[in-house]
């Protein structure tokens, strides 16, 4: 209804952008979704697959049906069910994904002060000319323009797309991106704190085939990344008064484990992290009918990784939920990070960590002797050896125990609860 308050995006680039997801025509228009209104996408060869696949189905069905009046053979039967069951299983592994049609492309009237009954000049479809230019041409024929939005998102003429996925990467692997506000580069967002480095990241993005793999490669390989965030006396006075923030990155900042990485960590150090690549997630049967049932059973105590965890608006894992992982019903360009109770409460009596605790204190058992003992707890959660003052402390508080898995337990227990373990240095 107006021009953007701060930045130069006029109202008629608005009507311009929408007048391309105008023109496309979605499920949504249906009020009953129906077989004839799907429509078939791929090569032929898929098409012709799922068409031998229906068919086959199809005939063993009949033929299963014949069988119980027939008084089929035990045998027979059961070589049919196995077919039938194998073209079921490949039906189901074609892989299927929701579209939309191109309608008839149309241009939107601007709606004067947001009132529709209020028409004013019709806008000719085009891309924000903030970021392609004042002088593009306005999109022509029938599509809607989704493909050529597309097309321009994902290319090198783009001055956005690559240094706005390139300061998320980098976001994520110093916990500031090298622009602090991710999800505005406009007049109100921060200033780069390095624009050379964010130009140069973003061209060889670019260069390298938008390969996020190659990036990740790049970033994790620089001095920068490999630094330590404890850094020397001298350097911590002199750079500490010219750069207080490290936004020149003169050590690695320290950061907390986000709550995907603290579960899968607990699970790994547990020994029951199913480290499984790819597939279905989890059994998507464990999610019908939420709310008639608790939380425990939703199928979060699959040991999978947490990137294969479905993010249900209506119920957050409780780890997700006390370690800030982001509202998933708004969007979100950074996470906070916040230190309350119920972090210290789910490290000290949460289900997960009591469970891996548990494992950690049986595997430790192998070993012959407890200063051995203790020295694989360190080496397991800290990655260090316990040093002299740590193993005295440790030798008086085992002999207060008398069940040595009960005391072990608790050792794994206060080590997971320490800032070392959850903090990155």
């Amino acid at each position: 209804c107006h021009d953007h308050k701060f930045d130069p995006v006029p109202t008629s680039d608005y009507y311009a952008l929408a007048g391309i997801f105008k023109s496309t025509q979605v499920m949504l228009s249906f009020r009953v979704d129906s077989k004839w209104n799907a429509r078939a996408l791929g090569p032929a060869s898929l098409e012709q697959r799922l068409s031998q696949l229906e068919g086959t189905i199809d005939r063993l069905d009949r033929i299963l049906v014949l069988g119980n009046q027939q008084q089929m053979s035990p045998e027979l039967r059961k070589s049919y069910s196995d077919e039938l069951q194998a073209a079921r299983t490949a039906y189901r592994a074609i892989p299927k994904a929701m579209a939309v049609n191109d309608g008839t492309g149309a241009d939107l009237e601007i709606f004067l002060r947001g009132n529709h009954l209020t028409r004013g000049p019709r806008v000719p479809r085009r891309f924000p000319r903030i970021a392609a230019g004042f002088s593009q041409p306005p999109l022509a024929g029938p599509g809607s323009g989704r493909l050529e939005l597309a097309r321009w998102v994902g290319s090198d003429r783009n001055p956005l797309s690559a240094r706005v996925l390139v300061n998320r990467i980098w976001q994520g692997h110093f916990g500031h991106g090298l622009v602090r506000s991710p999800d505005n580069f406009g007049h109100l967002g921060q200033r780069p704190d390095n624009q050379p480095l964010l130009d140069w990241l973003s061209l060889r993005f670019v260069a390298d085939g938008w390969s996020i793999k190659q990036l990740h490669r790049r970033i994790m390989n620089s001095d920068a990344y490999r630094m330590s965030s404890i850094a020397e006396a001298g350097t911590r006075r002199k750079a500490g008064l010219s750069d207080p923030d490290n936004r020149l990155l003169w050590k690695m900042n320290r950061r907390r484990m986000h709550a995907e990485v603290l579960r899968d960590s607990l699970l790994a150090l547990s020994g029951q992290l199913d480290e499984t690549m790819g597939g279905q997630p989890i059994d998507a049967r464990a999610f019908d009918n939420l709310s008639s049932k608790p939380r425990s059973t939703f199928g979060f105590d699959e040991p999978r990784r947490s990137v294969y965890l479905p993010v249900l608006r209506s119920a957050i894992y409780e780890v997700f939920q006390a370690f800030d992982f982001p509202d998933p019903a708004v969007p979100s360009g950074r996470r906070d990070e916040t230190t309350v109770a119920p972090q210290a409460l789910f490290l000290m009596n949460g289900q997960l960590v009591t469970g891996a605790t548990r494992a950690m204190a049986v595997a430790l058992q192998a070993e012959p002797t407890d200063a051995d003992r203790l020295a694989r707890a360190y080496h397991l959660v800290l990655g260090r050896p316990p040093r002299q003052d740590e193993q005295r402390a440790w030798r008086t508080f085992l002999a207060g125990f008398d069940e040595p898995l009960s005391a072990w337990q608790s050792v794994c227990r206060v080590l997971l609860s320490s800032n070392e373990f959850v903090y990155i240095q």
